[in-house]
C-alpha cells in the first residue's frame, strides 16, 4: 500500500459526524449566550431572548441529525454518537416540553 493510500484511509475513518455531533450544542449555548448579551438593559422587546432560543433549538435540532448520521455511517467509536444523540436529545425535550410543565 503506498502513502496515498494510506492518507485515504486514516481519513475516511475519523468520526466527523460523531465530533460535530458533540460539539453542536456548545455551539448553540455560544451562540444563544451572543444573542442574550447583545440586548440593552432598558429593552423590553423578545426579539432577543425569542432569537437566541431558535438558535438554540436549531443547534441541537441539527447535533440530533448529526448524531443519527453518525450512527447510521458506523463511525468508530460508537460511543460518540451515543453522547451526541443523548447531548442533543435531552435539552430539546426539555426545551419543547417545559412549557406544559406548568
Amino acid at each position: 500500500m503506498n502513502m496515498e493510500g494510506a492518507n485515504k484511509l486514516s481519513a475516511s475513518r475519523i468520526p466527523i459526524f460523531g465530533i460535530l455531533s458533540i460539539a453542536a450544542p456548545f455551539l448553540g449555548v455560544g451562540l444563544a449566550c451572543a444573542v442574550f448579551s447583545l440586548q440593552p438593559p432598558d429593552d423590553d422587546s423578545w426579539f432577543h431572548p425569542v432569537l437566541g432560543v431558535l438558535l438554540l433549538l436549531a443547534s441541537l435540532i441539527c447535533g440530533m441529525f448529526l448524531a443519527v448520521i453518525a450512527q447510521y455511517r458506523n463511525e468508530k467509536p460508537r460511543f460518540l454518537s451515543w453522547v451526541g444523540l443523548l447531548l442533543n436529545l435531552l435539552p430539546t425535550l426539555l426545551l419543547l416540553v417545559s412549557p406544559f410543565l406548568e
